[in-house]
């Protein structure tokens, strides 16, 4: 099964019911943590807030921190929705935002536009916002051009706004006469501000003289300069229609702008380095992880998994080594050792610079994990959600009833477990996204239907129970 991020995502979102206020937010600060594993790494309660629209497609993609402390979130919403800076509306069906909130949870600007979602956000060393997605009519974002979308297809897009949210410049990729299907999953800034976008696709796909058309579903990764211009772009073809390459995270290296690519991988592909194959000849869905210098040269690939895996993000510390979440039922062999799991399990994994395996973590009982990221001093930060009564550390957190958030950390050193922190009531919570900055904050995002407490004031939905966003901001010991 095709599990792209955002097939991934519906399947969380099918678990929240459907229905809300438009308009309405709330933002709490500087309250004591209630809800928290154990103390030895708890997590304390900066601000966090709630929106929600008129339509039950209100959600958050992804989460971003720039170099101010301002908090940035993407993601869809139909009818309306205010962020505080007054109400926002397309007259298409649905619309794509971007917010940007202060330190303290106040909004700075936001922004949506129709016939159009974005996926992915990142932020440069000029706290500029960079956004990656996909178009299926005409749209302006701010610079008088307006961007085709392909025939019957999708067109991908990436776009920069300044800190302020004013349009520096938007540009468009693929066809506009062949039907294309693209999903930019990810997308990062290296050292330089060059920009990275990776993902999933189907028909062509061009970034500047570099193209592969495909007819199933395989994965890409493009380089772009500052401004927009493409360096490269690489492509990842799957065997057949029947299997598929899904490239749902890229992560830079801070020493020497290499990147790291992951995902999953059903059937057979080939990064560069030889042909890799999932397990059961071709069957199961893997996990892989890939590299490249910061020419788009290849470095190494692998694959992992029995039966069923999913990885659904990806980081590299400050010394190199690639960190990676998700999820896997069974057996997960992992180098010299092997995982196991039940029910599904979350997947936390390390590989050195070199892909060399250095460590693995599994937390039994249904968690997944949707978001990673490393704190200054390289603890992997992990959001995701889960039921009934996972393990962490070899403890047991019951989850509230429903679906809960949860945050858990693990060590830089060998990913021994720190805490887990979880966040829900009797219905369902989703955590999505997280970004951790260089003061050790971390901004966390998801979607909830009943209530959710992190730490200041209970965060309460509509009782229609129409699905909402929430964002907190939480900061690490």
């Amino acid at each position: 099964m095709l599990m792209s991020k955002s097939l991934a995502r519906a399947i969380l979102f099918s678990l929240v019911a459907s229905t809300a206020a438009c308009g309405e937010s709330t933002v709490e600060n500087d309250l004591p943590l209630e809800h928290v594993a154990s103390s030895r790494h708890a997590l304390s309660h900066d601000w966090s807030a709630s929106f929600s629209s008129n339509d039950p497609s209100a959600w958050p993609e992804d989460i971003a921190i720039d170099g101010s402390g301002h908090v940035i979130t993407v993601g869809q919403y139909g009818d309306s929705i205010n962020f505080g800076g007054g109400a926002l509306s397309e007259s298409t069906w649905y619309g794509t935002f971007i917010a940007a909130f202060g330190s303290a949870g106040g909004h700075l600007w936001s922004k949506s536009f129709g016939s159009a979602w974005i996926m992915s956000v990142a932020t440069d060393s000029s706290g500029n916002v960079n956004v990656a997605g996909v178009i299926t009519d005409d749209v302006d974002f701010g610079g008088g051009t307006v961007l085709n979308g392909s025939a019957g297809g999708y067109g991908l897009f990436v776009a920069q706004f300044d800190a302020s949210g004013n349009h520096v410049w938007s540009r468009r990729f693929g066809s506009t006469t062949q039907f294309v299907y693209i999903e930019p999953a990810s997308i990062a800034v290296d050292s330089s501000d060059n920009i990275l976008v990776a993902g999933i696709y189907q028909g062509d796909l061009a970034f500047g003289s570099d193209s592969s058309p495909s007819s199933s579903y395989g994965g890409f990764l493009a380089k772009l300069e500052e401004d927009g211009d493409p360096i490269f772009g690489r492509f990842f073809a799957a065997a057949n229609s029947s299997t598929y390459v899904s490239v749902n995270a890229v992560a830079t290296d801070p020493n020497d702008d290499s990147v790291a690519i992951a995902g999953d991988l059903t059937g057979t592909t080939d990064f560069g380095n030889g042909s890799l194959t999932s397990y059961n000849s071709g069957s199961s869905t893997d996990v892989f992880v890939a590299k490249f210098d910061d020419d788009g040269d290849p470095s190494w690939s692998k694959s992992y998994g029995t039966t069923t895996a999913h990885c659904a993000d990806v980081v590299i510390d400050s010394v190199g080594n690639i960190d990676i979440t998700g999820t896997f039922d069974d057996a997960f062999p992992f180098g010299s050792v092997t995982a196991y799991g039940w029910l599904g399990s979350l997947l936390v994994a390390q590989l050195e610079s070199d892909g060399t395996e250095a460590w693995i973590q599994s937390e039994l009982y249904l968690p997944s994990g949707s978001g990673i990221a490393v704190d200054p001093d390289d603890n992997v930060i992990i959001v995701g959600s889960y039921y009934g009564t996972p393990t962490f550390g070899g403890g047991y957190l019951p989850s509230a009833g429903g679906s809960d958030v949860f945050v858990a950390q693990y060590s830089a050193a060998n990913l021994s477990y720190l805490d887990a922190d979880n966040f829900g009531d009797s219905g369902s919570q989703l955590g999505l996204g997280i970004a951790v900055d260089s003061s050790g904050t971390a901004a966390i995002t998801g979607a909830f239907d009943s209530s959710v407490n992190f730490g200041g004031s209970t965060l309460t939905a509509d009782p229609n129970g129409q699905s909402h966003i929430f964002i907190a901001q939480l900061s690490l010991p």
